[in-house]
C-alpha cells in the first residue's frame, strides 16, 4: 500500500463565474483525482465576487478562499494579490510534503512561491502557458525580482508542450528541472451521436470573452453560415473580459438575435451539462496553450474546431477529433464548421475519435498517477 502525500495547491483566483478559466479547472481536477487516490490535498486561492458569503466548497471540493484585491489598476489578473492568503501560506505551508503552485505573472502566486521557496519547502510550478517572454513594462522587473527564482528553484517545472517549454527557458534560463505534464480531463458519458440528426443543432463557444479568445470571429462566422444552415443556433457562454460590448453590437447590427445568443457567465459546476447539449464546440482563440474547454468537449464526444496556433491543434488534426482552421480567418472558420454540419459521416467519425483521444492521451487518472509518483519522489529526495 502506497503512502499518501500531503499536497498544497495554490491558484490565483476563484470566482462565481469561473473568470480565471483553465488554470482553475486544471487545479480542481487534479485535487479531486489526487484526493480519490488517498492523498491529503488542500486547494487555496484568492477570491472575488462572492460578497460576504465566501464558500468553503467549489465544484465539489473543499477549498480555502481568501479575499483578493487589485493593487495595480489596469493590469488584469496580474495586479491581483491577497495578503490573508500569503500569511496563511507562510504559517501553514510547512505542514505539507509538496506545494503545487499554478504559477502566473501575478502578485499572488509569485509571492506565494517566494514564501515557500524561502521556507525551503519542496514545491513544483505549473505555468499553463501564462509565463512567456513579454514586452510589457512591468514584466522585466517582475521577472528579475520573482519569476526567475521561483522557476529556477522549483523541484519540478511542468510544461504542456514544446512551445511552452521554450517560453519557460526564454524567461528563466537553462538548467531547470523541466518535466512534461499534460492536462487531463475525467472521462464523461458521451453525447449521443444522434445529436447530428437533430433538426436544431447548436454550435457553441464556451470561454471568457477577451481578445485572445477571438469570440468576435465566432459571431462573424455564425452570420456567414446562417443562410446555408438556417436551423442551426450559435451560442456564446462565458464572462465578459473586454469583448462583450463588441459581441453584442455585432449581433445587433446583423439582426442575428434569433440564431446567435450570448448567455453570459455560467457557474463552473454547470458548464459540463451546458456543453453536453451542444453539437459542435468552436474555440477560435489565438495561441491558446492547452485549452481545457476543448478537452472537456472532446471528453463528451463533441467534435471541435480550433485554430492552427492552438496547443492542441496537432493532436486534433492527427486524431481526426475535429477540424483545424487558420488563425484569425473567419472564412476558414466558417468552412471548418460547415464541414461538420454538412456531413454526418465526418461528424460521427470526429465524435468517436474525440472520445478515443481523451481516453488514450488525456485521461485525468493517468495525469494524477504521474503527479503522485513525482510528488512521492520529491518527498523522498
Amino acid at each position: 500500500m502506497r503512502a499518501p502525500v500531503r499536497i498544497l495547491h495554490i491558484v490565483s483566483l476563484i470566482t462565481p463565474t469561473g473568470a480565471y478559466g483553465g488554470p482553475v479547472r486544471v487545479a480542481v481536477g487534479q485535487v479531486k483525482s489526487l484526493s480519490q487516490l488517498g492523498n491529503d490535498v488542500t486547494l487555496v486561492a484568492g477570491t472575488m465576487g462572492y460578497g460576504k458569503n465566501v464558500p468553503e466548497t467549489y465544484d465539489g471540493i473543499h477549498v480555502k478562499l481568501f479575499r483578493a484585491r487589485t493593487v495595480i489598476p489596469k493590469t488584469g489578473f496580474a495586479g491581483i494579490t491577497s495578503l490573508p492568503l500569503l500569511l496563511w501560506v507562510a504559517k501553514n505551508a510547512k505542514y505539507y510534503d509538496v506545494v503545487h503552485i499554478h504559477l502566473a505573472r501575478d502578485l499572488l502566486t509569485l509571492l506565494a512561491a517566494q514564501i515557500v521557496r524561502k521556507l525551503n519547502i519542496p514545491y513544483v510550478v505549473q505555468t499553463h502557458g501564462m509565463i512567456d517572454p513579454s514586452k510589457k513594462i512591468l514584466s522585466k522587473p517582475v521577472d528579475a525580482l520573482w519569476t526567475k527564482s521561483a522557476i529556477r528553484d522549483a523541484s519540478r517545472v511542468f510544461y504542456l508542450n514544446a512551445r511552452e517549454k521554450q517560453f519557460i527557458i526564454d524567461v528563466a534560463g537553462q538548467n531547470l528541472r523541466l518535466q512534461e505534464l499534460r492536462n487531463g480531463v475525467a472521462l464523461s458519458s458521451p453525447t449521443p451521436l444522434t445529436n447530428f440528426d437533430e433538426i436544431n443543432k447548436e454550435v457553441m463557444f464556451l470561454s471568457r470573452l477577451d481578445a485572445q479568445k477571438r469570440a468576435l470571429n465566432f459571431v462573424e462566422m455564425a452570420i456567414r453560415l446562417n443562410s446555408k444552415f438556417p436551423q442551426v443556433s450559435f451560442t456564446l457562454v462565458g464572462p465578459d473580459e473586454g469583448e462583450g460590448p463588441k459581441i453584442q453590437r455585432s449581433i445587433n447590427a446583423a439582426r442575428a438575435q434569433e440564431y446567435i445568443k450570448w448567455e453570459g457567465p455560467l457557474a463552473p459546476e454547470l458548464t459540463h451539462a451546458r456543453m453536453a447539449s451542444s453539437s459542435i464546440f468552436v474555440l477560435p482563440s489565438f495561441r491558446d496553450a492547452f485549452p481545457m474547454s476543448v478537452l472537456e468537449a472532446m471528453a463528451l464526444s463533441i467534435p471541435v474546431v480550433v485554430t492552427r496556433s492552438c496547443g492542441l491543434s496537432e493532436e486534433i488534426a492527427n486524431s481526426g477529433s475535429g477540424i483545424v482552421v487558420e488563425d484569425d480567418s473567419v472564412e476558414s472558420l466558417a468552412v471548418g464548421v460547415a464541414k461538420l454540419l454538412s456531413s454526418r459521416e465526418t461528424y460521427v467519425q470526429a465524435s468517436r475519435r474525440a472520445m478515443d483521444t481523451i481516453r488514450d492521451k488525456f485521461s485525468l487518472d493517468s495525469v494524477s498517477e504521474k503527479l503522485y509518483m513525482i510528488y512521492d519522489q520529491i518527498k523522498r529526495e
